[in-house]
């Protein structure tokens, strides 16, 4: 989990993308945060990563066929083609991201999936709840209101899940305090 001062990721910040993060920028941004995935290894982590494993599989794989033992050399081209291919079914995997932004007036939840769809949820925060499921173990991190609930940080260990809860119920509770209501009443 990272917290954000600036756009919410690399090209996230087109369109209407853009627009809804101005807005976020010209209100009192109370809490801003992008949940990734774990990372893999860059594409050039994957090709040093393959290319290592392919030469020591090949070195050995040789050695195998010098003895006569030739079948080996199959099964190391099948293995090093599955990694290779879980390898990168996680890269691109990683390219998902879920952003959250609490302002005075709205939580917004904004998910992009690895295939780039982008799904928007746009909450009231004054009715807005936190909800742990698992106590300290926490399995599950949802937010809600009005009888729905949103699950989020699904990517998160429990105990980014857990620090995640904390820092989302201090934000809410900063937002609804009288310090907070008062200054945002004298400004308008």
């Amino acid at each position: 989990m990272t917290s954000l001062t600036g756009d919410v990721a690399p090209g996230a910040a087109t369109g209407e993308g853009r627009d809804r993060r101005a807005a976020d920028l010209a209100e009192d941004v109370v809490f801003d945060a992008l949940i990734t995935p774990n990372r893999s290894p860059c594409n050039q982590g994957f090709a040093l990563m393959m290319g290592t494993i392919g030469a020591v599989g090949g070195t050995i794989g040789l050695g195998f066929l010098l003895n006569g033992a030739w079948p080996v050399i199959i099964y190391f081209a099948v293995t090093i083609t599955l990694l290779g291919w879980a390898v990168r079914a996680s890269v691109l995997r990683s390219r998902a991201f879920e952003h959250l932004c609490l302002t005075s007036s709205r939580f917004s939840i904004r998910r992009v999936d690895v295939r780039g769809q982008e799904e928007r949820i746009e909450l009231q925060p004054y009715w807005l709840r936190v909800e742990l499921r698992g106590g300290r173990h926490a399995e599950e991190l949802k937010l809600r209101t009005h009888g729905v609930a949103h699950s989020i940080g699904l990517w998160l260990s429990p105990t980014e899940r857990l620090e995640l809860a904390e820092a989302l119920k201090d934000a809410l509770g900063a937002l609804r305090s009288p310090q907070l209501l008062q200054t945002g009443s004298r400004e308008k």
